[in-house]
């Protein structure tokens, strides 16, 4: 049984931005605790001054290559819904692989929530603000919302760990928000530059 607890004191949840413990098994949210409330028996995962939100989900309009799922992976991607075939969606845990392909990604989006969240930045915008944007608003848009897009007991475990202080230096401008984690069904994809083997996503 694939079981943890991640806590922090910025957990992105339906009643706003709080410390909490978020427990996952099998692969769904079980619990929106307490900071402390943990089990004696389980050691939490810290997250510091990050921030855990949902994570994103977004539109396609044809399959990832590996190489897409990846880019998809270190933006805090967690959902890829093929905007043709509403409201199928493609979870990164069973894209098709492509290993050899020498084409471009088909989905050019590490920046997407760097660059999203620049902008509200600068416009003075509160970080809750951008879970309905790239989260909540577009689960609903595809219709699963009932399953992915907030942080809620019952939902799926799919969140990105991300930093909205920390910089990223981007083509022609520097951007802030780097991604750390991307989690997707309660395991962790994307590690601070690291990505899962697709064997073991299995």
């Amino acid at each position: 049984m694939n079981r943890r607890i991640i806590r922090g004191v910025r957990i992105a949840t339906q009643e706003g931005m709080r410390a909490a413990s978020v427990h996952v098994a099998d692969g769904l949210i079980v619990a929106i605790a307490g900071y402390d409330d943990i089990p004696r028996t389980t050691v939490p995962e810290e997250l510091g001054k990050g921030v855990l939100m949902p994570g994103l989900v977004q539109f396609s309009s044809e399959e990832s290559t590996e190489d897409g799922a990846k880019a998809a992976a270190a933006g805090g991607i967690t959902t890829l819904v093929l905007a043709g075939e509403l409201p199928a969606q493609t979870s990164l845990l069973n894209l098709v692989s492509t290993p050899n392909s020498d084409e471009e990604p088909v989905f050019d989006l590490p920046t997407l929530l760097c660059r999203t969240w620049t902008a509200m930045r600068n416009r003075g915008e509160s970080v809750e603000s951008i879970v309905e944007l790239l989260c909540t608003a577009p689960a609903r848009a595809a219709g699963i919302g009932s399953r992915t897009g907030s942080l809620e007991v019952g939902m799926l475990a799919d969140f990105v760990v991300w930093h909205p202080e920390y910089t990223v230096v981007g083509a022609t401008e520097l951007l802030y928000g780097q991604v750390r984690h991307t989690i997707v069904r309660g395991l962790t994809v994307y590690k601070d530059g690291w990505f899962e083997e697709p064997a073991a996503l299995e």
